[in-house]
């Protein structure tokens, strides 16, 4: 079934394309590609071009050497839905296809099982040159209700290698996130630097400045028009040892003095972000005064700050934040029973221990406040599962005896409530991207358990699983079961 491949997708084969062009595929890493039509997330290495139905980069022309219409009409014939162009020049396709049953594995003697759970190596060779292998399509596969998924790479003039298939099984950890998981695999987070991104002017105009020169000279050095923030260093030359001072908004500065070359600096500290600001510098000597005046607008932007991660699924009982900002920020972490005020060192950079206490959703709000900038909040979400026998062990205290008919009576109730239930999986379902699975337990009670993916659940499997009650019922349609069910968040399948 794997082997069955179009001629008409070979047009879009890299060889060593990369190479021979000279070519360098935009890194992508930062961004997450969606597969909405079937409901999946890619999370791109860095260098790698990816490539869907809706979205053909342009650089992918050069390196696929066909237009956009070509590429498209390839993909749909062929039944792909995403070609990944590696930074090595290897080409990767995600096929989707119709796979009933365990015919699947089945029916290929040539299947060898992969490091990635659920997934099986197949080779293939076209008909035509099976006499003379120059061409072997290794393809790695899975099942997903009921669709056959596979990843597929050509192999030219040799038998293909462990290193390909280490190729498919890391495009497989970034891209078969069945159920648009959140965020990538915590092993797969690679280290940030965390540079603050360079920002551009708001705006390349000046302030106009109006000068009345009935004293010493006085000149500004130009102000933009336009200002981010509410405090801004101001500038300019006068006489010698003049004395100053300005008026901000109508409120007066106390004086100061130019130094023995003329030169002033001072800082507007509460410059108004709602209205335009209307600021006077004032200079006098030997009874002569002269003034300098303009208007300043604010378009007030939000706290500079990048962290490594804000989300993400866990089995520790915590994540290490790092994060960077402008150095003399406020950086609080609001939690519902109180706030933690995070350290920030001489170069903006901070690094905290953030405790997850229970299993589940454990969200987070990360607050900071810059000079002179609007404060940022920035939600963060991680979700902590059981990672092992032992964990399990240390977590039993918590788990609660939770019955069907309590559920069913006030779901709310038990809201967050660690449990722990048996039973066979009745039907699998995937709802706006949320999949999740019906445990029918001894009783014929069921109850939808979401979750992650379904890559370790099927029909009629006997599972035993912990999860967290949402509180709510959940409607669900499928071929195999279908009604409104107390709902869980499952955290971990137990063995």
């Amino acid at each position: 079934m794997v082997r069955c491949r179009s001629n008409q997708i070979k047009v879009l084969c890299l060889l060593s394309l990369t190479a021979l062009l000279g070519l360098s595929p935009r890194a992508h890493a930062s961004q997450v590609v969606p597969l909405e039509e079937v409901g999946l997330r890619y999370y791109p290495a860095q260098g790698e071009v990816c490539v869907t139905r809706d979205d053909v980069p342009p650089e992918a022309l050069a390196l696929l050497g066909a237009d956009e219409a070509a590429i498209r009409a390839a993909m749909e014939h062929d039944q792909l839905y995403c070609i990944i162009l590696t930074r090595q020049g290897t080409q990767v396709s995600l096929r989707i296809f119709d796979a009933p049953g365990d015919a699947f594995y089945a029916n290929d003697s040539h299947g060898q099982q992969s490091s990635l759970p659920g997934f099986t190596f197949f080779r293939s060779t076209p008909d035509h040159m099976e006499k003379n292998p120059l061409l072997t399509t290794l393809s790695l596969c899975t099942q997903y209700l009921g669709k056959g998924y596979a990843l597929q790479t050509d192999v030219f003039g040799r038998a293909p290698t462990s290193a390909d298939e280490d190729i498919l099984v890391s495009v497989a950890k970034r891209l078969l996130q069945l159920g648009a998981a959140k965020g990538p695999p915590q092993e797969l987070v690679q280290e940030n630097t965390l540079a603050l991104p360079k920002t551009a002017p708001l705006t390349d105009q000046m302030a106009p400045v109006a000068y009345q020169t009935d004293g010493p000279p006085l000149e500004l050095s130009p102000i933009p028009a336009v200002l981010g923030t509410t405090l801004h260093e101001v500038s300019g030359i006068t006489a010698p040892r003049a004395s100053l001072k300005y008026t901000l908004n109508g409120r007066t500065s106390s004086r100061f003095q130019a130094d023995e070359n003329g030169r002033f600096t001072f800082t507007m500290k509460t410059l108004d972000p709602d209205m335009p600001n209307e600021l006077t510098v004032i200079a006098s000597q030997d009874g002569g005064v002269s003034t300098a005046s303009c208007s300043l607008v604010i378009d007030w932007q939000l706290s500079p700050l990048v962290l490594s991660r804000t989300t993400g699924t866990v089995t520790a009982d915590h994540v290490i934040l790092e994060g960077v900002t402008l150095p003399g920020s406020k950086v609080q972490l609001i939690r519902r029973n109180g706030n933690d005020l995070i350290p920030v060192d001489q170069d903006g950079r901070f690094h905290y221990r953030l405790a997850l206490s229970k299993l589940g959703e454990n969200n987070f709000t990360l607050r900071c406040l810059s000079p002179g900038y609007h404060r940022i909040d920035m939600p963060l979400s991680f979700f902590r599962t059981i990672g092992d026998s032992l964990e399990l062990y240390t977590l039993s205290d918590r788990i609660k005896s939770v019955t069907f008919a309590q559920l069913m009576k006030k779901p709310s109730a038990y809201q967050g409530r660690t449990v722990r239930y048996r039973g066979t999986v009745a039907a699998l379902a995937n709802l706006e991207g949320q999949p999740l699975f019906l445990l029918t337990m001894d009783e014929g009670e069921t109850i939808a358990c979401l979750c992650p993916d379904l890559l370790d659940i099927h029909l009629g499997q006997e599972a035993d699983l912990l999860g967290v009650l949402t509180g709510k019922m959940q409607s669900v349609e499928s071929p195999w079961l279908s009604g409104e069910f107390p709902s869980l968040t499952l955290t971990s399948l137990i063995p």
